[in-house]
């Protein structure tokens, strides 16, 4: 059972690695996990701090086998209800807890968040996965989580599309890449096409522009009075929220290009407008703005942390909904955003990877 790994934003294959050393050792033999580096050398994730005098070189691509031995850390198993997507303003440090002396390359897979910047960390996926699959489960944690999503509902987007006149295959006939995955601490999933919800950006009007001043952190009533449909409420204060949590928790350098400057210069579309000329904003996937038909139809295993900032919870929450209904597992541990370490949460991590490996074998979809 060969598992892909996609490390978050700011550390790598190997920090993620150790992260999970208690899930990893909990593995019979039969588990093999290979983790992919991002591409873009980006800072170190908060709470990293590397040794003095530490010099590196990019690692390849990892694989371990786990070892026979187990980690006995008991921890609490408290259940707390899911959070509302609009949590508190208030946005405190977010740590990865990825140790003291963290070593680099610190990486992430996308330098930011534009349609060709999620289309270029696709195409890295998708190369690795042709030259080193095939694999049964993709793991993702964080960043490494938005990107998973985003490659599962991509293939089920193209998998839904319609034939061509010379195929004889039906919508979503096509065997999925993976049977299973596991999201951990996930934010949300972005889109590779710039066409996907470009007319909410399109005919912006001047009083909308004057509303989204200070995008991504507007008050919330800004949200609600941007003109209709209502769908553009739905994606700009979900993306505003999305962009303002990631900037104050360093989730994303401070100098990377989110495209916001478009929100004060808008062009309206006409007929003849290419994908070239859309905006380059992060087009945010939020379940309401998908078709009702385009779910990732895989089983899917979705993990937050009790005691992470409410809306990185509300961000793993939300993207639960754009899975199969029945398909998807919801747990919790007792950390902050991280993925799961002690003893009890592991072996709930196990039951359910267990119960997805089983219906994926089965090929419910």
């Amino acid at each position: 059972m060969r598992i892909l790994c996609l490390h978050g934003y700011g550390t790598s294959g190997a920090i993620l690695k150790n992260q999970l050393d208690a899930f990893i050792r909990q593995a019979d033999a039969s588990y093999e996990f290979v983790f992919l580096d991002g591409e873009y050398e980006c800072p170190k994730a908060q709470g990293t701090a590397s040794p003095p005098g530490n010099s590196y070189s990019r690692p390849p691509a990892q694989r371990i086998q786990p070892s026979q031995n187990t980690l006995c850390m008991p921890t609490s198993t408290i259940p707390i209800p899911i959070l509302s997507l609009l949590s508190s303003p208030y946005t405190p440090l977010i740590r990865i807890c990825i140790g003291n002396f963290a070593t680099g390359p610190f990486l992430a897979f996308n330098r930011a968040f534009s349609p060709a910047d999620i289309q270029s960390s696709l195409e890295h996926l998708q190369a690795f996965i042709d030259d080193e699959g095939p694999f049964d489960g993709l793991l993702g944690f964080s960043q490494g989580g938005s990107l998973a999503l985003t490659y599962l509902l991509q293939e089920t987007l193209d998998a839904s599309s319609p034939p061509s006149p010379s195929s004889s295959s039906s919508s979503l006939s096509t065997t999925p890449p993976f049977k299973f995955a596991i999201i951990l601490s996930t934010i949300v999933a972005f889109s590779p096409d710039p066409s996907f919800c470009a007319p909410l950006l399109t005919t912006l009007s001047p009083a909308d522009s004057a509303l989204l001043s200070d995008f991504p952190h507007c008050p919330t009533s800004a949200y609600k009075a941007l003109s209709a449909p209502p769908s553009r409420a739905i994606f700009f204060e979900s993306l505003g929220l999305v962009l303002g949590t990631s900037l104050r928790g360093g989730f994303i350098a401070p100098d990377t290009d989110l495209g916001l400057e478009y929100l004060q210069t808008p062009t309206l579309s006409t007929p003849n407008t290419s994908n070239d000329d859309l905006p380059t904003l992060p087009r945010l996937i939020h379940p309401s703005l998908l078709p009702p038909d385009i779910r990732i139809r895989i089983p899917t295993i979705h993990v937050t942390g009790r005691k992470d900032e409410p809306a990185l919870v509300a961000m793993s929450r939300l993207m639960e909904e754009v899975c199969v209904k029945g398909m998807v597992r919801s747990l919790s541990h007792e950390g902050g955003h991280d993925v799961p370490r002690g003893l009890r949460d592991v072996k709930a991590l196990w039951g359910a990877v267990e119960w997805a490996v089983g219906e994926g074998l089965r090929g419910v979809w």
